[in-house]
């Protein structure tokens, strides 16, 4: 004996006949991804979306084990009697529309093949050829992304996003920061086929007293199971690097040279340099003199009386010095 349903005015009637009659599946039709990961322990949501004829009402909705004998049944929306024992109360149809038929499992436990239905004749094996959906579970959740946190420059604000990729919508994983105090946005993103994003975003402001130090986001799990992601902050905090022409002079040749060097702040250059001078005075003649330091005096000499070069000796005309 086979089932059929018809319609007959708003009602969807459960009719007996016989082996030779034939069911129709154009009006049905089922849509579901066809795998999905799910984290052991977790939750998972198959999202599932049912089109049906216009008139039918009062559907009952099914999850159906693939299996070689029998169709073992993971959940009844109408009643959960005929539901297998360890499955009772662990899932869940998911959205209030008549055309969702989407399926939740919490305590993810073993990888599985299921398909939904409405009945043991119309379901997504039959009208899709053998369609269903294969649930694999892992058992360490994935780590999340970190972006943003490149090199970054003292008291310029930087925009930094930790996120996650997770299969249960509607009890997503939680993101905390190592640094509570700064400023905190959330994002959830539907990338399709049963997979979402998580995305938290801080909005932070370098300070050269957090160089080399650690930042860190931590997601949490419905299981309670953690992954991390940290990054060594790189603070740019003396300014940034800048380039210097640098006019090189040989007889007969001119060329100029380009060189990098560190533009540091004002402030600091100041106070470093006056530092320097107070422990390291500009030695003067007369003090020269009165230690008789002769090698000091000799250094002190050249500097004011700097060797002819090239170009002064041209002007000078010196011709005696400039053949010397």
């Amino acid at each position: 004996m086979r089932r059929q349903f018809t319609l007959k005015g708003s009602f969807l009637l459960l009719l007996t006949l016989g082996c030779s009659d034939n069911i129709t599946f154009k009006d049905w039709e089922f849509k579901f991804p066809h795998s999905i990961e799910a984290l052991k322990g977790s939750c998972v949501e198959i999202p599932c979306e049912l089109q049906y004829p216009d008139n039918a009402q009062n559907l009952t909705f099914f999850w159906y084990k693939k299996a070689f004998i029998g169709k073992p049944i993971r959940f009844n929306n109408k009643t959960s009697t005929n539901v297998e024992e360890r499955y009772k109360g662990r899932t869940f149809l998911v959205g209030n529309s008549l055309k969702n038929c989407s399926l939740r499992i919490n305590n993810v436990q073993e990888r599985e093949e299921i398909y939904p239905g409405i009945s043991e004749e119309i379901t997504s094996y039959n009208v899709h050829k053998e369609r269903f959906c294969r649930v694999y579970v892992i058992d360490s959740p994935p780590a999340p992304v970190m972006e943003g946190a490149e090199q970054m420059i003292e008291n310029e604000t930087v925009h930094i996003t930790c996120s996650i990729n997770h299969t249960c919508a509607s009890s997503p994983p939680s993101i905390t920061w190592n640094k509570p105090d700064l400023e905190t946005t959330t994002k959830h993103e539907d990338l399709g086929k049963g997979i979402w994003r998580l995305h938290s975003t801080i909005t932070y402001i370098p300070s050269y007293k957090d160089n080399r130090t650690q930042l860190e986001c931590t997601v949490t799990f419905p299981n309670n199971k953690t992954s991390r992601r940290s990054v060594t902050l790189d603070i740019t905090y003396l300014g940034q690097t800048a380039t210097s022409k640098l006019w090189i002079v040989t007889p007969g040749i001119f060329f100029v040279s380009s060189i990098p060097y560190f533009c540091c702040r004002k402030k600091i250059c100041q106070k470093s340099q006056n530092h320097k001078s107070e422990e390291n005075p500009e030695p003067t003649y007369t003090s020269l003199m009165e230690r008789e330091d002769k090698g000091e005096y000799e250094t002190l000499k050249k500097k004011e009386n700097p060797e002819p070069t090239y170009k002064n000796l041209m002007k000078r005309e010196d011709t005696g010095e400039f053949a010397t």
